[in-house]
C-alpha cells in the first residue's frame, strides 16, 4: 500500500514539473475547454513594452492626496505634492507565473518630489511647554526603486473579463526625505523626525505607484479587454484568417484562392428573397440554434434531439422557388457569409493556467458534445507565436449546427468545373457526360442540363490526427433540370473524406481523396437499380476529388497583408484538434498611436 502510495505521488510530482517547466505536451484541463490558448515569449515582450509606455504616461498625471503625521510633541500636514523630475524605469517586464498569475515587475526608476509642510511641534525638549508653528517644504528624493504587481484573470456576473491586480508592493527603494525652508529648526526637525517622515514617505510612494498600475489596468488594459467579443462568428473567423485588406481604402478583396468561383454554390432561392425575409429567415435560425444550445434547458438530452433533426426544411425551400436567373458568383460568396454568420463560437473564459515562459486560456467553445478529456500542445514551434488548438469536437458541434440551420446545402451545375460538364445528358465523343453512364438519362432528358443540390441528412462528422481530418457524412443528391424545378430523381449516400492538409509558408496546402462513396437503398432515380448507377458514382468520385485538388494544388493564401494585425500564421492537424500558430501585434491592435520604439 505505501509503495503504491509511493508511485502515484511520484507521477504527480513528474506532471507538476512538466507543466512548471513548461516542456512539450503541457496538458490543461481544469474545466475540459474545448478550445485553449497558448501565449508565449513575444506576447510578453509586446506587453511589457505596453505596460511600460502607459506606466510612463499615468506617472505625469499622478496626484498625491495631503498626508497627516502626527508625533508625540504634535502633528504636520503635508500637501500640495510635486512631481519635481523624474527617470523612466530601466526595465518592465511582465511574466506568467504558476499556478495562474502574470507578474509584473517595474525596476530602475526615480522620483524626486516637493510638498508644503506645516502644522505645530515642540521640537525642543528643553521648552516642551513651548508650542511651535512649522513652515516648510518636504524635499523627497526615492532611488532605485522596484515595483512588482501579480494579476489574475477574472470575469464578470456577465462573463466579461477582467484583470484583477491580486498584489502590489514596493520591494526596493532609497528613499530621503528631509524637511527644507524651516528656518533655524530646518536641522532640529531633521535630526529628530526624519526616520519617522521616511517611513510615512515610503508608505505614500508604495501606494502611489500601486495606485498608477491599479489605474494602468483598469483604465486601459481592462478597458480593451472589454473590447474582445465574448462569441465569434464562423465568417468572421474566415475573414482574419484568410481574406486580405486593400490598404488603401480598407475594401475586402476576393477569396484568397485568387479569383475561382464558389463552385459547391447555395441554392438560389436564398438570393431572390426580400431582406427582410432573410433577416427573419435569419433571426428565426439563431433563435432555433440558441434553443436548442441552451444546456441549461435541454442538458444531456440535446444529443438526442438534434441528431433525429434533418435539412428536409431546407431542401424544400431550395426547390419552391423558380430558377430563372443563375446568381452571379458575388452573390453566392455572400449568401456563404450570411450562413457562416449563424455559425457563432463562445469565446468564454472558462480557466486559465501559467508556466514559467507561458500563459494559457480555456474557452468554452459552446460544445453540446461529450468535451474532450485533454487538450495537449505539441512542441512549440515558433516561440513568438499564439497558438490557437480547437478540438475536433468544435468543428463537430460546427457541422451540427450548420446541419440544423441549413447551412450543408449546396448546388452543382453548369458552371461548375469537372462536375457541371458530367452531368449533362448530351456531349460530344470526346467528352464524358452523363448519358454515357446512365443511358436512361439521355433517353426521357435529352440535350439538358442537370443541376444537383447536395444537402446532408445528418451532421457530419470529423476526426482528426496528425497531419489527416477524415469527414464522414450522410446526405441526399436532389437532381433537377437547370433553371427549373422540375425534380428528375434523388439519391440518398454517404461518404468518407480524408483531407491530408500541409502547412506551408503564408497558406496551407494539402490532399483530398474520398475513401468511400456509397449509394443507399430507397434511390428514386428513373426506376434504376443501385448497381446501374455505379458508373456515375464513380465518375463522381474522380470528379469530385479533381476538383477539390486542383483549388488545393496552389494552396490557400492565408492572410499576410499589412493591414492585418496577424503575421507568419500557420495551420496544421495534431491528434484532436487544429492547430493555428500565428504572431499577433498586440501593440498596433491595442494602441494606434504609440510610438514603434518605447
Amino acid at each position: 500500500m505505501h509503495q503504491l502510495a509511493f508511485i502515484t505521488l511520484a507521477f504527480w510530482l513528474t506532471n507538476t514539473a512538466d507543466e512548471c517547466l513548461g516542456t512539450p505536451g503541457e496538458i490543461f484541463i481544469p474545466l475540459q475547454s474545448a478550445l485553449r490558448m497558448r501565449f508565449s515569449d513575444d506576447i510578453f515582450r509586446q506587453l511589457s513594452g505596453v505596460v511600460e509606455y502607459l506606466f510612463k504616461k499615468h506617472v505625469k498625471q499622478i496626484i498625491i492626496p495631503p498626508q497627516q503625521q502626527c508625533f508625540p510633541e504634535g502633528c504636520i500636514k503635508i500637501q500640495n505634492f510635486q512631481l519635481i523630475a523624474h527617470q523612466n524605469p530601466s526595465h518592465v517586464g511582465v511574466v506568467p507565473t504558476p499556478p495562474n498569475l502574470l507578474t509584473l515587475r517595474i525596476s530602475g526608476f526615480s522620483f524626486y518630489i516637493a510638498g508644503t509642510l506645516y502644522g505645530q511641534l515642540q521640537p525642543i525638549p528643553l521648552l516642551p511647554v513651548v508650542t511651535v508653528s512649522t513652515y516648510g517644504t518636504l524635499a523627497i528624493s526615492a532611488n532605485q526603486l522596484v515595483v512588482e504587481a501579480t494579476f489574475d484573470i477574472q470575469k464578470t456576473v456577465d462573463n466579461v473579463p477582467y484583470i484583477r491586480v491580486v498584489s502590489c508592493s514596493l520591494i526596493n527603494d532609497v528613499t530621503v526625505a528631509q524637511v527644507e525652508n524651516m528656518g533655524l529648526l530646518t536641522v532640529i526637525v531633521n535630526t529628530k523626525y526624519q526616520y519617522e517622515i521616511t517611513i510615512k514617505t515610503r508608505e505614500i510612494l508604495e501606494e502611489t505607484l500601486c495606485t498608477t498600475v491599479n489605474n494602468v489596468v483598469n483604465d486601459e488594459l481592462n478597458s480593451q479587454l472589454y473590447q474582445i467579443p465574448s462569441q465569434i462568428s464562423i465568417s468572421d473567423l474566415y475573414r482574419m484568417l484568410f481574406e486580405k485588406k486593400n490598404n488603401t481604402d480598407g475594401q475586402k478583396m476576393k477569396r484568397a484562392v485568387g479569383s475561382e468561383p464558389n463552385y459547391l454554390q447555395v441554392p438560389t432561392q436564398l438570393e431572390i428573397q426580400t431582406t427582410s425575409r432573410r433577416d427573419t429567415l435569419q433571426e428565426s435560425h439563431l433563435n432555433r440554434s440558441s434553443r436548442l444550445f441552451d444546456r441549461s434547458s435541454h442538458g444531456n438530452d440535446i444529443e438526442s434531439v438534434v441528431l433525429n433533426s434533418s435539412s428536409d426544411f431546407s431542401i424544400a425551400i431550395a426547390l419552391q422557388k423558380s430558377k430563372k436567373v443563375l446568381p452571379s458568383i458575388n452573390n453566392n460568396l455572400e449568401i456563404s457569409r450570411r450562413k457562416l454568420a449563424l455559425l457563432i463560437l463562445s469565446l468564454n473564459i472558462l480557466d486559465t493556467s501559467a508556466t514559467y515562459g507561458r500563459f494559457f486560456t480555456g474557452l468554452d467553445g459552446d460544445n453540446p458534445y461529450h468535451r474532450p478529456e485533454r487538450l495537449q500542445f505539441s512542441k512549440v514551434i515558433d516561440e513568438s507565436a499564439v497558438d490557437l488548438l480547437i478540438s475536433e469536437f468544435i468543428i463537430n458541434t460546427l457541422f451540427l449546427k450548420a446541419h440544423i440551420i441549413g447551412a450543408l446545402v449546396f448546388s452543382v451545375n453548369s458552371i461548375t468545373p469537372v462536375l457541371g460538364k458530367l452531368i449533362r445528358t448530351s456531349c460530344t465523343v470526346d467528352e464524358v457526360c452523363l448519358s454515357d453512364l446512365v443511358p436512361e438519362v439521355a433517353e426521357a432528358y435529352p440535350n439538358k442540363q442537370l443541376e444537383i443540390i447536395l444537402h446532408t441528412t445528418q451532421p457530419p462528422k470529423a476526426v482528426i490526427s496528425t497531419g489527416i481530418a477524415t469527414v464522414m457524412l450522410e446526405g441526399r443528391a436532389t437532381f433537377l433540370i437547370e433553371e427549373t424545378t422540375e425534380k428528375i430523381g434523388m439519391i440518398p449516400f454517404s461518404t468518407t473524406i480524408q483531407c491530408n492538409v500541409v502547412s506551408l509558408p503564408g497558406r496551407i496546402g494539402g490532399f483530398i481523396k474520398i475513401k468511400k462513396l456509397q449509394f443507399h437503398e430507397h434511390i428514386d432515380f428513373l426506376n434504376l437499380s443501385l448497381q446501374s448507377m455505379n458508373g456515375f458514382k464513380e465518375a463522381a468520385k474522380r470528379a469530385m476529388m479533381k476538383m477539390a485538388n486542383e483549388m488545393f494544388k496552389e494552396g490557400i493564401n492565408l492572410n499576410e497583408s499589412t493591414a492585418s494585425r496577424l503575421s507568419n500564421t500557420s495551420i496544421s492537424l495534431v491528434n484532436g484538434a487544429i492547430l493555428l500558430q500565428t504572431k499577433l501585434d498586440i501593440e498596433r491592435s491595442f494602441y494606434q498611436q504609440m510610438p514603434t520604439s518605447l
